[in-house]
C-alpha cells in the first residue's frame, strides 16, 4: 500500500469539504494547492458562501477571491459593516441569502432604491434609522421583493409608526412567508401592514401601543399564519383581541411575552376564554406577561385578579 496524499483525494470528497466552509476559508486553506482544487473551487456548479466581518476580509474578497471565481457562484453573503471598498451586490446574480450586520443607513437605502432587483429568498439586517419615512420606504421595498420568503430586521432606534392612509399601495401583495422583527412595531402600523402579507406563515414581532399613530383599522385574515410570537409593551387588550379576532383564524402555535400596564382586561379570565374560543386550531400556547400597576388595586380589581388566578390554576 502507498501513502495517500492530498492529490489522491476524489473530487466528491473535496466538494463535501467545501460545503462546510465559507469561501474566505476555502481560499485561505486550499487555493493554489493544485490546479484540480482550483478548478473545483471555480466550477460554475460550485455554490459559494461568503462571510466578511472586517475591512481586511472585504479587501481579501475584492482583491483575491472575486477575480478568480464566477460572480454567479455566490448564493449566500454575510457582511458586517460596509467599508470604503464597497461590494456591488448586484454583481451576484444568483445571490439568495443576504445578511447585513450594522450596515450604514445610507448604504441600505441605496440598496433598495436601485432599479435593478436582487432575487433574494432570505434577507436579514440591522441598521440605525430614526426617520419613520425612511423606515416606511424600506418596508415598502421589502414587500415588493417578489422572491423574498424570509425577512428579519431591526431598525435599532425608535418604534415603527406608519403614517398616512396610502403609505403602502393597496396593490402590493408580498410573498413573504416568515417575518421577524426586533424593532418595536406600533400596533396600528402592524394592522396597516397585514393586508399586504397574504402568504405569511410565521410572525415574530415586538408590539407597542402609541396614540400618536391612530388610524382606521381594516384587516384581512391571515389564513396561512400558523405560528405567532409576540413581545408586548403597553399594548391594549382591545388591540390584542382585534388581532386575534381578525387575522388568526388558523393559528396553531401562540407565544406571548412582555409586560402590560394598568389594563385590567388582561386579568379577566372571561376575556382569555373568549380569545381561546376564537383560536379553534390552536395546538400549543405559552403566555408569560408581567403586569405593572401604578395605582393601588381596588376590591373589584382584586376580584378580577382572583378569577384570573383560578383560570391559570385549572
Amino acid at each position: 500500500s502507498h501513502m495517500m496524499t492530498i492529490n489522491d483525494l476524489y473530487d466528491d470528497l473535496w466538494l463535501e469539504i467545501f460545503e462546510f466552509l465559507y469561501i474566505n476559508e476555502i481560499f485561505h486553506s486550499f487555493w493554489n494547492i493544485n490546479s484540480n482544487v482550483n478548478r473545483l473551487i471555480t466550477d460554475h456548479r460550485q455554490k459559494l458562501h461568503a462571510f466578511m466581518i472586517s475591512e481586511e476580509s472585504q479587501d481579501y474578497f475584492n482583491l483575491t477571491i472575486l477575480p478568480n471565481i464566477h460572480s454567479d457562484q455566490l448564493i449566500l453573503l454575510k457582511l458586517k459593516y460596509c467599508y470604503k471598498n464597497q461590494i456591488n451586490l448586484y454583481e451576484f446574480k444568483n445571490l439568495q441569502s443576504l445578511t447585513l450586520f450594522n450596515i450604514d443607513s445610507t448604504r441600505l437605502k441605496s440598496l433598495f432604491m436601485q432599479k435593478q432587483s436582487i432575487k433574494l429568498k432570505y434577507l436579514c439586517f440591522n441598521v440605525l434609522i430614526v426617520d419613520n419615512k425612511d423606515k416606511s420606504k424600506i418596508l415598502k421595498s421589502l414587500l415588493k421583493m417578489t422572491t423574498l420568503k424570509t425577512c428579519q430586521f431591526n431598525f435599532i432606534a425608535g418604534k415603527i409608526g406608519l403614517t398616512g392612509k396610502n403609505i403602502i399601495s393597496s396593490s402590493i401583495l408580498s410573498n413573504i412567508e416568515n417575518l421577524i422583527t426586533e424593532s418595536d412595531f406600533v400596533t396600528t402600523s402592524l394592522f396597516k401592514l397585514i393586508p399586504h402579507l397574504p402568504k405569511l406563515h410565521y410572525l415574530n414581532i415586538h408590539l407597542q401601543c402609541d396614540d400618536r399613530y391612530k388610524s382606521d383599522i381594516t384587516l384581512n385574515s391571515l389564513l396561512n399564519l400558523k405560528i405567532l410570537k409576540l413581545y408586548l409593551s403597553h399594548v391594549s387588550f382591545n388591540h390584542l383581541k382585534l388581532l386575534f379576532k381578525s387575522v388568526c383564524s388558523n393559528l396553531q402555535i401562540l407565544m406571548l411575552n412582555g409586560w402590560i400596564t394598568n389594563d385590567l382586561q388582561y386579568l379577566s379570565s372571561e376575556n382569555w376564554i373568549n380569545i381561546f374560543k376564537l383560536l379553534k386550531n390552536l395546538q400549543k400556547f405559552k403566555i408569560n406577561l408581567t403586569y405593572h400597576t401604578w395605582r393601588r388595586l381596588t376590591t373589584e380589581d382584586n376580584k378580577i385578579v382572583s378569577k384570573c388566578g383560578d383560570l391559570i390554576s385549572l
